[in-house]
């Protein structure tokens, strides 16, 4: 009998350190692909910034001395309203088409959003899951990293979210609704009259962690 209990707790010692050992891996590997999204995401912005900046720059002196010029937080970017498809402007970085730049300054939250998606991509930057930035139901999935879609969960109602698309329009929204939803709730993800919606997993990744903005009117 003794040396069945010896047996029983060698053995939950063994599955003891090899869970421990299976949360560290698991661990070190969220905390890799964390800091290489962190460091792709910086490394696009300087690249992105300069070159909406260049094309922000170049609209306005075609437009000549009586273009609207409100200018944004961003450096070059103007708030007018565009008057062309927004979903066939994009900037490429290192191969990756980026489609714009998101802003959500209640918790400094600032990415680029590749315009295609892929889970390599995904695993490096936020993308485009749905939809136009002229439309509504446009939709916005990145992974849970703290310095990425992880911050989502701190975002309150009320909350002002911008876009910087590759021209350098400014698209303001403000965060109207927090929702949890199930990873099959695709058709309730991009239906609705939301123009914008920025998902993430929650811890565990078994629902998706979604906020619902509405766009700013200013006119």
């Amino acid at each position: 009998m003794k040396e069945s209990w010896k047996r029983a707790g060698m053995g939950f010692l063994l599955v003891g350190a090899f869970l421990i050992l299976l949360g560290a891996g698991l661990f070190l590997k969220n905390h890799f692909e964390d800091e290489r999204a962190k460091k792709t995401s910086e490394d696009a912005m300087e690249s992105i910034r300069r070159q909406i900046a260049e094309n922000a720059q170049a609209r306005t002196q075609k437009a000549g001395p009586n273009g609207a010029k409100a200018e944004s937080s961003m450096d070059g970017a103007y708030a007018e309203t565009p008057n062309y498809p927004l979903d066939v402007n994009t900037i490429t970085v290192d191969g990756t088409k980026y489609l714009c730049v998101l802003f959500v300054p209640e918790v400094d939250l600032q990415v680029p959003v590749s315009d295609e998606l892929t889970e390599e991509i995904l695993k490096k930057v936020p993308c485009r899951y749905h939809g136009t930035l002229d439309q509504n139901g446009f939709v916005i999935a990145g992974h849970n990293y703290k310095s990425g879609f992880g911050l989502l969960k701190k975002v309150k109602k009320g909350a002002q979210v911008l876009i910087v698309d590759a021209q350098g329009y400014v698209h303001e929204y403000v965060v109207e609704e927090i929702e949890i939803l199930q990873p099959e709730a695709v058709e309730e993800m991009i239906s609705g009259d939301w123009a914008l919606s920025l998902y993430t997993c929650t811890y565990g990744g078994g629902q998706r962690y979604t906020v619902r903005c509405n766009k700013v009117n200013n006119d």
